[in-house]
């Protein structure tokens, strides 16, 4: 925390509930060409963030995605098919620098039939531990886990030794 460098992992996970067989092929077919398996959905999914993006893996396979700037942030986007009654882990890797006394992590969702589950965490290195005043945050050493939103003023963690 010394340095203002920082290493973040963006891990997101897509559900599908949708089944392959069992239902009419109305609700479980697509519309795009090629055609999907039934049941499958393909998204295309955007990641807004101040820092760059080291590298992205799909479920363990190393992934390009497109990169372009937009709101004052870099956005990072690539499209995804999630298998019927399946999941698929999209893991980002960035890096950048903190400049300031202040760390803030917003999440903005969009509307969904079935509003996403979300949960954060922040941590710092070793020697270090943080201090917040949000009674809505647990935290556990060098770790921290909130819902949705992390504040925290770098000015108030504390060096251990």
């Amino acid at each position: 925390p010394s340095t203002g460098n920082l290493t973040a992992t963006a891990k997101i996970v897509l559900d599908n509930r949708a089944p392959a067989t069992g239902t009419s092929p109305f609700f479980t077919s697509s519309g795009v060409i090629p055609p999907l398996p039934r049941g499958a959905s393909k998204l295309y999914l955007s990641f807004y963030t101040p820092w760059s993006l080291e590298s992205a893996h799909l479920d363990r396979t190393a992934v390009e995605l497109e990169q372009a700037s937009e709101l004052g942030r870099r956005v990072y986007s690539t499209g995804i098919v999630v298998p019927a009654d399946g999941s698929v882990t999209l893991t980002l890797t960035l890096t950048g620098h903190i400049s300031g006394s202040a760390y803030r992590l917003q999440i903005f969702q969009q509307p969904m039939v079935n509003p996403d589950t979300v949960s954060t965490s922040l941590s710092v290195g070793w020697g270090w531990r943080l201090e917040v005043s949000d009674s809505k945050a647990q935290i556990k050493n060098t770790l921290l886990n909130a819902d949705k939103e992390i504040n925290v003023d770098l000015d108030r963690r504390r060096y251990l030794w």
